[in-house]
């Protein structure tokens, strides 16, 4: 997808705007005692069902308005949808989930007696990071469930579902969650650079390339390589440097007729 074609669905509002959305749409739904839909944002729709609908004997109403409701939500491209009471399902790492942010009606959410169903178009969350992203000279291969950045011979990827899932929970919007994860993915991208410049420079007498996600290493003259993947930086720089620089010095046993050479690089 080309910035250019993906202009028109780029998302714009802020987290804050996202939030107040949220507060009026459960307002509306706890004053009415119904089930309500609306569009958090273009890209982002919700279905609520308030305290007052559930319940037995109400299962054939509910059932019925909430066929009317999912139908009201405009066409998606790449559709996710999500309970926000099943947060605990997904395992994430939240800086802070609705609970906090919504007030009165987290516990309501997180107990199940208010049911939340949201409704995201990937679509709109591909175009805002390849807007993001674009003036970095990084591309964009969307895919789901995981997304691959490329800037030169490097890659990073990223779990798109993941991140969708954690702007519902903390009620962002889709701009900041492509902002945030095109922050981090530049970050990466950085940090894999350096470490290839280092590397390739430190054992000059040795080949370097890069394949997609691996840092290899070829000794001239003889059939011995090493491959390093280099998303392993993403843990803990430091500890994949030290584990890397031990495996060089183990494959320099195996090849002890090789020259330990000056400064010249072979760094592809």
């Amino acid at each position: 997808m080309s910035r250019s074609s993906s202009s028109s669905h780029i998302p714009n509002l802020p987290s804050s705007v996202v939030r107040e959305r949220w507060q009026e749409l459960l307002e509306l739904t706890y004053a009415t005692r119904r089930v309500t839909q609306a569009e958090i944002e273009p890209g982002v729709n919700a279905v609520v069902a308030a305290p007052g609908c559930l319940g037995a004997g109400k299962e054939k109403a509910l059932e019925e308005d909430l066929r009317v409701a999912f139908r009201q939500v405009p066409e998606i491209a790449r559709g996710f949808r999500l309970c926000l009471n099943k947060i605990k399902q997904y395992g994430l790492a939240l800086e802070e989930d609705y609970d906090g942010w919504l007030g009165r009606f987290g516990s309501d959410i997180a107990s199940g007696k208010t049911s939340v169903v949201v409704l995201v178009d990937l679509a709109f969350l591909e175009a805002s990071l390849i807007d993001h992203l674009y003036p970095s000279d990084v591309t964009v291969d969307f895919k789901v469930p995981l997304a691959f950045f490329h800037r030169g011979g490097l890659v990073d990827g990223a779990n798109v579902l993941e991140a969708a899932a954690i702007m519902a929970f903390e009620g962002r919007s889709l701009k900041d969650t492509a902002g945030r994860q095109a922050r981090e993915t530049l970050a990466h991208l950085e940090s894999y650079a350096a470490a290839f410049w280092k590397l390739s420079r430190l054992h000059a007498d040795f080949r370097w390339r890069i394949e997609r996600d691996n840092f290899v290493l070829e000794v001239p003259g003889k059939n011995l390589t090493r491959s390093f993947h280099y998303w392993e930086l993403r843990g803990s720089e430091s500890r994949a440097l030290e584990a890397w620089q031990r495996q060089i010095e183990s494959l320099r046993r195996e090849a002890p007729a090789l020259a330990r050479s000056g400064p010249q690089s072979h760094a592809a």
